[in-house]
């Protein structure tokens, strides 16, 4: 009990340290197997300044992809991300979790639904601009259906606890 004691307090601090970080945002993504567009949803949280957790939410709506064909999906990331401080404003961060996809496909009349799991990996940067970020990443999929997106967007820090080094 008191070893459980001790990882709880451990844990709880390590999460709410000075320079923990809670990031909420949306932006465009663009599918490049099929070239679709949608929209791209996330929160993040870090316990530091290096590190970092995801949960994102992804939606392709419905469209054609054929002359008969139309696709649509949606997809659960969580993802760890490690982020490099290149600048003082500007970050690389690297992708690695896993994903859940969605997909629907309609063949004329005839509708499939498939579920499938994948493993994330991929590249992004954070430009910070006050409580914003603006983010630009690329991401692949392990798995099938094999796939690469880009996403890009605007990030709004709620948790503002990080702490710059000054020039």
């Amino acid at each position: 009990m008191k070893t459980f004691i001790i990882f709880i307090i451990s844990v709880w601090s390590f999460c709410t340290n000075a320079q923990s970080v809670l990031v909420v945002g949306a932006g465009p993504q663009k599918e490049f197997n099929n070239g679709l567009d949608g929209l791209h949803l996330r929160a993040n949280y870090g316990p530091n300044k290096r590190l970092c957790f995801l949960t994102a939410f992804s939606i392709i709506p419905q469209q054609k992809i054929g002359e008969t064909t139309s696709l649509q999906f949606s997809e659960v990331n969580l993802n760890s991300h490690i982020i490099f401080e290149i600048s003082h404003s500007l970050e690389l961060y690297t992708i690695v979790g896993a994903n859940l996809t969605m997909e629907q496909e309609q063949v004329e009349f005839e509708k499939t639904q498939t579920n499938t799991f994948g493993f994330n990996y991929g590249l992004g940067f954070h430009y910070e601009i006050g409580k914003l970020l603006i983010f630009i990443e690329t991401k692949g999929i392990l798995g099938e259906p094999r796939n690469q997106f880009l996403a890009t967007g605007l990030l709004l820090n709620i948790l503002h606890k990080r702490k710059h080094h000054k020039q």
